[in-house]
């Protein structure tokens, strides 16, 4: 039996803080979802100070990329500089090429609310999670809610 591979092409730029254009630090960016923690996958590497990555081995298509964020000051984005998977501008990647791609990351956001926990649960073992809801993706960093100040 034969079988025919397509050529691969790759992907590569700068990450940049939206506000300030400096370089983003530990972002992982994936061609599938965002992962859940500060690992990158078996083709691209998170970044450093000066942002830049580059994910190898793409197939010729049109891909959405995640832009991940784990440095607790940036929201996570996806291709275009788009807030989710379902809005993202897919990047055409041809074979023995290297498209180049910047992404700006906007200051992340803040959350806020009530955990409840039955009587003896353990409060700092729930964990809380962003999820977008069209998708299913992780669409942040998991936290575990903040214990309270003991009542007086």
């Amino acid at each position: 039996m034969t079988v025919k591979l397509d050529g691969a092409g790759t992907v590569t730029g700068v990450v940049r803080d939206a506000a300030t254009g400096a370089g983003v630090a530990d972002v992982c960016p994936s061609p599938t979802w965002p992962a859940f923690d500060a690992n990158a996958g078996p083709n691209s590497s998170c970044t450093y100070a000066g942002g830049q990555y580059q994910i190898r081995n793409l197939g010729p298509y049109q891909w959405k990329l995640a832009f991940p964020a784990f440095d607790g000051r940036h929201a996570w984005a996806w291709s275009g500089n788009a807030a989710t998977r379902s809005s993202a501008t897919p990047v055409q990647v041809t074979a023995g090429e290297t498209t180049a791609l910047d992404v700006a990351l906007p200051a992340t956001g803040t959350v806020s609310g009530t955990v409840t926990v039955p009587e003896g649960t353990c409060l700092r073992c729930v964990s809380i999670t962003a999820v977008d809801p069209t998708t299913g993706d992780w669409a942040g960093v998991e936290t575990s809610p903040a214990p309270t100040a003991p009542s007086r």
